[in-house]
C-alpha cells in the first residue's frame, strides 16, 4: 500500500466516524461540539502562549460554526464559494432519526 492509498483510507475512515456521530447525535450537536472546541483552543492559546492573533482566528472559526439549537445559524461553506445557509430550516426529520437536507441553497 502506498502512502497516498493509506492517506485516502484514513480520510475515508475519519469521514465514516464523523458521519456515525452525526447519525447518532445530529448535526447541531456536532457543530456545537466543534464550536466549543474552537473556543477552548482559543482560550488555551491566550492563556498559555499569549498569542491573541491566533486565538482570534480560533474564536472566529468557533463563532462561524456555532449552531444555536433553535433558530439555525448562518454557515459559510468555502468549498462552494460564499454560501450561507440556514441549516435548521434546510433540515427535515427522516426515518430512523437521521436528518437530511431538504433542498440545496439557492446560491449553488
Amino acid at each position: 500500500m502506498t502512502q497516498i492509498e493509506f492517506e485516502v483510507r484514513e480520510q475515508q475512515r475519519f469521514e465514516e466516524e464523523i458521519e456515525s456521530i452525526i447519525d447518532h447525535k445530529g448535526i447541531a450537536a456536532m457543530l456545537n461540539a466543534m464550536a466549543n472546541i474552537c473556543h477552548e483552543k482559543a482560550q488555551h492559546i491566550r492563556e498559555n502562549w499569549q498569542d491573541d492573533e491566533t486565538a482570534k482566528v480560533w474564536d472566529k472559526n468557533g463563532s462561524k460554526i456555532n449552531f444555536p439549537i433553535f433558530g439555525g445559524s448562518k454557515i459559510n461553506f468555502p468549498i462552494f464559494g460564499n454560501i450561507s445557509a440556514k441549516i435548521g430550516k434546510m433540515m427535515k426529520p427522516r426515518k430512523y432519526g437521521i436528518r437530511t437536507a431538504r433542498k440545496s441553497p439557492k446560491s449553488f
